[in-house]
């Protein structure tokens, strides 16, 4: 048997999500970084709260942001490791790839895989691109199986240890 947890920052989309979820996902409200601690979940004044423009991370725009406080922990601290098993990943984070996979990378030597978008162009501020994951991956022994772009500027990536 597998645990799976899912976590979101948004305070919005897990208010949304949290009863409708099945009691087996271990469903909590932090972002996922690489320090443990709390940050500022940015949201657009000019969006839906629920939009995916929404994130721990700034959009490379002129517009303005409300701000809320979120509790926010690595993937190392939350998980001591695998203990043997195989671990994948989901990531969908808004920009947050290099906070997320840097505060992964003593788990990184459990997972067995990792789907993740990725972007293409400088659209999140201080945010890795597409070919920055990709390298940071290899050199954990990771190789890419698969990607499809979507929306022309991210795209979906499988990864599997080499």
């Amino acid at each position: 048997c597998s645990d799976i947890w899912a976590f979101e920052a948004s305070p919005y989309v897990y208010q949304q999500f949290k009863s409708v979820l099945p009691i087996s996902i271990k469903y909590r409200h932090m972002a996922i970084s690489d320090f443990k601690g709390e940050l500022d979940f940015e949201i657009q004044n000019d969006v839906d709260i629920l939009a995916s423009n929404n994130s721990i991370k700034r959009r490379n725009e002129d517009k303005s942001y409300s701000y809320k406080k979120v509790p926010c922990a690595s993937l190392d601290h939350l998980f001591k490791g695998g203990n043997g098993e195989r671990i994948s990943l989901w990531i969908d984070a808004e920009g947050a790839n290099r906070e997320i996979l840097l505060g992964a990378n003593n788990l990184l030597d459990s997972v067995y895989s990792i789907f993740i978008e990725t972007e293409h162009r400088d659209f999140w501020k201080d945010s890795w691109l597409h070919d920055d994951v990709e390298a940071y991956l290899a050199d954990k022994g990771f190789k890419m199986l698969a990607q499809v772009e979507q929306y022309g500027y991210q795209t979906n990536c499988i990864f599997i240890r080499a």
